[in-house]
């Protein structure tokens, strides 16, 4: 994702989800600006972004529907970039698609 105003704000806006990630990758951002200046372009990787298509009965908790609606509580799913890269590998070794295999990385 190139990093702009808009995705700075929703970092910071949901920085009450990841107190200890974001804030201090906002301001490593902010920091690379001031070193390489505006010119250059800053590209995110978010790693929540494999687990962005769990089925709703994976995402949700077993608590009331209310909350899940009012306060936005759901599972999200962290470290997708190492468990996309073990399940990549692990298909490309074994000669089979992603979408035919049933996989638990860790």
């Amino acid at each position: 994702v190139l990093i702009d105003e808009a995705v700075l704000d929703q970092i910071e806006a949901l920085s009450p989800l990841a107190p200890l990630h974001n804030p201090p990758c906002l301001e490593g951002i902010y920091q690379i600006r001031t070193l390489v200046g505006p010119h250059i372009p800053i590209v995110a990787v978010f790693d929540t972004a494999f687990h962005h298509t769990l089925p709703s009965h994976a995402s949700t908790y077993a608590i009331p529907k209310l909350w899940t609606l009012q306060y936005g509580i759901r599972r999200f799913g962290f470290h997708g970039i190492a468990h996309a890269s073990l399940a990549e590998n692990y298909a490309r070794h074994a000669h089979r698609s992603l979408k035919e295999l049933r996989l638990i990385t860790f």
